[in-house]
C-alpha cells in the first residue's frame, strides 16, 4: 500500500511538473508572439507613414535653379558685357579698390550661380532616376537624409552670387552717377537692399523645417554647414 501511494505521488508530481513547464513554455511563446507582432505592427506603421516627397523636393531645387539662371544671365551682361565708365579724374584709394575689384566680384557672382545650378540640376536628376529615393517623413527629412550637401550647396552659392551681384550693382551705379554725393546715394541704396536681403535670408535659415531642425540662426550657419560637409567629403575621400 505504501509503495503504491508513493508511486502515485511520484506520478502526480511528475505530471504537475510537466504541466507547469508546458504552461511556462506557452506563456513565453505568447509573449514572444506579442512582441514580434508589436514590432511588425510598428514597422508597418513606420513604413506607412513614409511618403514619396520626390516631387516636392524637385520643386524646391527648381525654385533655386530658375532664379540662379536668371541672375547668371544678368551678370554676364552687367559684369562682362558692359565695362565700367572710364575714370574722369583722380580717384581716391577706395574708388580704385572698387574699380579693380569689380571684375573679380562679377566672376565670383557668375561662378557661384553656375555652381548652384549644377548642384540643383544633379539633385533633380537623382530624384528622378533613383526609385529608392524619395520616401521620408517630410520633404525636409528627405533633403537632410539624401541631399544635405546638394541643398546646402545650392542655397549657399545662390546667396553668395546674389550678394556679389548686389555689390557690382552698387559699384557700377556709383561710377555711372559720376561719383560724388549722387554716386554715394545710389551706392547706399544698393547696400541697403543687400542688408535687407540678408535679413530675409537670416529669417528663412532661422525658421528651419519648423520642427526644430535647421542650419542655425543666420546665413553664416548655412555657410558653415556647407563648408563642414565639403571638408568631411574631402577628408573621407568620398565623391560629392
Amino acid at each position: 500500500m505504501v509503495s503504491t501511494r508513493r508511486s502515485a505521488c511520484a506520478l502526480f508530481t511528475a505530471i504537475t511538473l510537466t504541466f507547469s513547464r508546458c504552461l511556462a513554455f506557452v506563456t513565453v511563446a505568447n509573449r514572444g508572439a506579442m512582441v514580434l507582432g508589436t514590432s511588425t505592427t510598428t514597422a508597418q506603421a513606420t513604413a506607412a507613414a513614409l511618403v514619396d516627397y520626390s516631387p516636392q523636393a524637385i520643386s524646391l531645387f527648381n525654385n533655386m535653379k530658375t532664379p540662379a539662371s536668371i541672375l547668371g544671365g544678368a551678370i554676364v551682361g552687367l559684369g562682362f558685357g558692359a565695362p565700367l565708365p572710364p575714370s574722369t579724374g583722380k580717384e581716391n584709394t577706395l574708388e580704385s579698390v572698387l574699380r579693380k575689384s569689380y571684375l573679380m566680384v562679377a566672376a565670383i557672382s557668375l561662378l557661384s550661380q553656375l555652381i548652384a545650378i549644377m548642384w540643383a540640376t544633379v539633385a533633380v536628376n537623382k530624384l528622378t532616376e533613383c526609385a529608392n529615393i524619395g520616401r521620408a517623413e517630410s520633404v525636409w527629412h528627405l533633403i537632410q537624409n539624401d541631399f544635405d550637401m546638394s541643398w546646402a550647396g545650392t542655397n549657399a552659392h545662390f546667396i553668395l552670387g546674389m550678394l556679389s551681384f548686389s555689390y557690382i550693382i552698387g559699384v557700377r551705379s556709383y561710377f555711372l552717377a559720376g561719383r560724388g554725393n549722387l554716386g554715394q546715394c545710389v551706392a547706399t541704396l544698393s547696400a541697403s537692399a543687400l542688408m535687407f536681403m540678408m535679413g530675409i535670408v537670416n529669417r528663412g535659415v532661422a525658421a528651419g523645417s519648423g520642427d526644430g531642425r535647421g542650419y542655425g540662426l543666420n546665413v553664416m550657419s548655412l555657410f558653415k554647414h556647407y563648408m563642414v560637409l565639403l571638408i568631411k567629403k574631402n577628408v573621407q575621400l568620398k565623391s560629392f
